[in-house]
């Protein structure tokens, strides 16, 4: 008994890794989606700057000459 429920498990997830190697290759022949930014047609708004400011508390570091 608990080897005939071993091997149903075997063939589900067989079954499964089939049915998602068929999803990803159908993700891989469908072409790259546009973005909303391209589609609304302003390029400025596709460039992103992130700016962060970073404090150190505590002795400058030592300088070795």
């Amino acid at each position: 008994e608990d080897v005939l429920r071993l091997v149903d498990l075997s063939e589900e997830l067989k079954r499964d890794r089939r049915e998602r190697i068929r999803e990803i290759e159908w993700e891989q022949r469908q072409p790259a989606p546009k973005t909303r930014l391209a589609i609304q047609g302003r390029p400025w708004d596709e460039e992103r700057i992130v700016e962060r400011e970073i404090i150190y508390d505590g002795p400058p570091p030592r300088r070795y000459r």
